[in-house]
């Protein structure tokens, strides 16, 4: 009979668990919030509770809407961002943010649908009620175990499924944070076996020579009696290094036959699938932030006796089924925004490692929430490469836009409230007078030079869909069809203040024990080596390494650890969806935005970071 290693569920939730409410200690901030959608800004205190006061650590509420960051009493509330730091550090500092939820607040804890993130890369996810998730949610450990299922103040509670990092899968009942009641695990080498658990403990008894597909050696003898029959192994991503490390970030998800590394940015993994807008991404740009040219996949192996009885290891190896580049356009709409007034010109860049085919854009003009819409038009692109511009303002005169007017004209504001467009204007906008409206804050997309507030443009919406073909990596063809969301700017208003504070960012950690694998942009059947450091004999061993390739490419990986006595122990499959920008390809052909110059620039007086 195999010895399992018990492994319990409580502390999985230490991390980001809720204290008792008696433990909390109501905090306040006096931050700078802009005053409803104007440019102008204001100090004012708005208080959160610390779940955690012995951490001594500061706090910053960034909501979705900056004019209202707080209820009657000063409490947070809303949806938004509420970052915990190091006590007495810069809100800029990155290094120093120990955790952020993002969602739903109300009167000063997390009250609604929301994300917390720890920098030992902890998480959990769901609906919140004072503080503490409720009903359905998800949590991960700073390990990599992750569950999935019911939750009572802050636990899991009734029915769900654990996912540990060894591999092997849990499904069943939980209780106090605990297997507790009736369950089913599922071995990550094949077998399983049914039962009662009790405070994370197994009642029954483990039946004898469950299959083990992960176990193997040079010999039938040594696949079953040597080490590899005795030890568990787990590959899967080192969340606190990805956590902290300011490039770009990868995660993991579970699947039934291995392991799902990719993009951590929602966005981008949504885009990869072709499932989110094609759209101006917030902050600056879709890459803001963060470092896409070097871009790492942290991952830490853990090899553990099950019987206490040490090992001895020889090396670990990394085999690569099989790598190809993955070719699928991945497009993007470049910022129209900036020192011009009107500018009818769309631009889809590709972030991609291929061409788009026969590609076509079909869209209407519409109001700020959709409902409203223009007719619909169509326009054929052909074959895009880096990139295509398209005129708009073909269609623009079609809805009776005089565009002439629109380059020469600045719209007059009366007043920073209640200012929309300019009633003498509405006449040169034709079908699109209704339809036109001044951007606020709840846009999230940079409209300008810093400090310029987004209440200066005058835009309309456009939705619309773009159709093509690309060829994979085998010259296999497939189809696709893409949403498009983004704006078009008709023009400004209103002068500029500076109410941004700038300063530099945190570094990325320092990971001198990871070893670097490189992975090829194609190929099958490779092996990598990586070092065994330190004493070989022992009844534990960690492995650190990262993953990385040269440019967007798919890649199946098995990390096994081979032992003296010739036995092998794999861990479950890694399949990578590796992200990285790749410098713009010649193959794909030459592509620059030819923009609109300085014509109609009215912003004369900004300040700059």
């Amino acid at each position: 009979m195999r010895r399992l290693q018990a492994t319990a569920l409580a502390f999985i939730f230490i991390a980001g668990q809720t204290p008792a409410f008696g433990e909390e200690l109501l905090r306040r901030s006096t931050q700078i919030y802009a005053v409803d959608d104007s440019p102008r800004a204001e100090r004012r205190s708005v208080g959160a509770f610390d779940p955690q006061p012995e951490l001594g650590r500061d706090f910053a509420w960034a909501p979705e809407k900056p004019g209202e960051p707080a209820d009657g009493e000063g409490l947070a509330t809303g949806n938004g961002r509420l970052t915990w730091r190091i006590g007495g550090s810069a809100d800029y500092d990155r290094a120093a943010v120990h955790s952020t939820y993002e969602g739903e607040m109300a009167r000063g804890r997390p009250n609604g649908q929301g994300r917390l993130t720890v920098r030992d890369g902890s998480m959990m996810e769901g609906h919140w009620a004072d503080g503490r998730l409720e009903g359905e949610g998800e949590s991960v450990d700073a390990a990599g175990n992750r569950y999935q299922g019911a939750f009572h103040e802050g636990l899991p509670e009734g029915q769900g499924r654990l996912y540990l990092a060894n591999g092997n899968i849990y499904e069943g009942a939980f209780k106090l944070g605990k297997r507790d009641g009736e369950g089913t695990m599922r071995l990550a080498g094949g077998g399983a076996y049914k039962g009662r658990w009790t405070g994370d403990r197994f009642t029954g008894i483990v039946p004898a020579n469950l299959p083990d597909a992960l176990a193997g050696g040079l010999t039938e003898a040594a696949s079953k009696g040597g080490d590899a029959s005795r030890v568990e192994f787990g590959v899967d991503i080192d969340r606190r290094v990805s956590q902290q490390d300011s490039g770009f970030r990868f995660t993991s998800e579970p699947a039934e036959n291995g392991v799902v590394i990719r993009p951590s940015v929602p966005t981008i993994w949504e885009r990869w699938n072709g499932k989110y807008p094609i759209s101006i991404e917030p902050g600056g740009g879709i890459y803001s932030g963060w470092d896409f040219y070097d871009t790492h996949v942290w991952l830490t192996g853990e090899i553990t006796s099950t019987d206490g009885k040490p090992f001895t290891i020889s090396d670990i190896v990394v085999d690569v089924k099989s790598s190809s580049v993955f070719r699928k356009p991945l497009f993007v709409i470049d910022n129209p925004f900036g020192c011009v007034g009107f500018r009818p010109d769309l631009t889809f860049l590709n972030d991609g490692l291929g061409k788009a085919f026969n590609a076509k854009f079909t869209f209407a003009f519409t109001s700020k929430n959709g409902r409203s819409r223009s007719r619909t038009f169509s326009t054929e692109l052909g074959t895009i490469g880096n990139g295509v511009e398209i005129d708009l303002s073909e269609f623009l005169q079609a809805s009776g836009v005089d565009t002439a007017w629109l380059t020469q004209t600045r719209y007059v504001c009366n007043g920073d409230k209640g200012c929309e467009v300019d009633p003498a204007a509405r006449v040169r906008l034709g079908e699109l007078a209704s339809l036109a409206f001044r951007a606020d804050n709840s846009l999230n997309i940079d409209l300008g030079p810093a400090g310029m507030p987004t209440t200066d443009h005058v835009i309309v919406r456009v939705d619309g869909r773009i159709d093509y073909e690309w060829k994979g990596d085998g010259g296999s063809t497939f189809k696709a069809s893409e949403p498009v969301e983004t704006y078009v700017p008709l023009g400004v208003t209103g002068n500029v203040e500076q109410i941004a504070e700038c300063g530099a960012f945190g570094g990325p950690p320092e990971a001198p024990m990871f070893e670097r694998v490189e992975l090829r942009d194609r190929g099958k059947d490779y092996t990598i080596t990586l070092p065994v450091r330190g004493k070989k004999t022992l009844t534990k061993y960690r492995v650190f390494f990262d993953l990385t390739a040269s440019r967007h490419s798919v890649h199946d990986v098995i990390v096994r650890a081979r032992f003296a006595d010739g036995s092998v122990r794999s861990a479950k499959p890694l399949y990578v969806k590796y992200y990285r920008v790749p410098e713009k390809s010649d193959d794909l052909g030459g592509f620059a935005s030819k923009g609109r110059g300085d014509k109609g620039c009215y912003i004369t007086k900004y300040q700059a970071c």
